[in-house]
């Protein structure tokens, strides 16, 4: 005999309050100028993702309270871009794509496998950095930090949760390793 589902499934709902706090993680001091802030990478794509997430989760029948943190979880997956300058980003990986130069983790190991794991965004910096000057993008600190978005993300996100990991009590949130 079939089971009978729900047609709509509710996803338990964290406050609206509780959403826009944990966007706001994604603000970040602008290095070179300390009077202003760089506004959230793209919060409506973490919301949309989150969203989409959370529904396939309450359908596989996942816990009521695994869900909510789950839907935490999901609203920061990308606060590894916190910080993110859209303009030199996209010109260091426009220039690296127009080159053929890997712009992946992965991709990047699979041309140059000497690189240790995780020293993706090293190798980089040292092998173009001279070809990034001649093409006038410096590779400063502020520069670094946008290659690593893209090639050391997994230890930019670790970072950038450490960092804001003390704000979670306050706001109610508790973290699980799993998150």
């Amino acid at each position: 005999m079939a089971r009978s589902v729900p047609s709509r499934l509710q996803a338990p709902e964290i406050s609206r309050s509780l959403v826009k706090a944990l966007m706001s993680l994604y603000d970040y001091p602008h290095p070179l100028h300390h009077d202003r802030i760089i506004r959230g990478y793209d919060c409506p794509h973490a919301v949309r993702t989150a969203t989409m997430c959370v529904a396939v989760a309450v359908r596989l029948g996942h816990p009521e309270g695994r869900v909510r943190l789950y839907h935490v979880a999901c609203l920061l997956h990308d606060l590894g871009r916190a910080g993110l300058d859209r303009r030199l980003f996209g010109t260091i990986w426009s220039w690296a794509k127009q080159r053929g130069i890997p712009t992946r983790p992965r991709e990047w190991r699979a041309v140059h496998p000497h690189t240790r794991y995780g020293r993706e965004t090293e190798a980089f910096v040292s092998h173009y950095r001279k070809d990034l000057a001649a093409a006038g993008v410096l590779l400063d600190r502020w520069a670094i930090e946008q290659v690593e978005m893209r090639l050391g993300y997994a230890r930019r996100l670790a970072r950038r949760l450490r960092a804001v990991r003390p704000t979670f009590p306050k706001l109610g949130v508790s973290w699980r390793p799993w998150m």
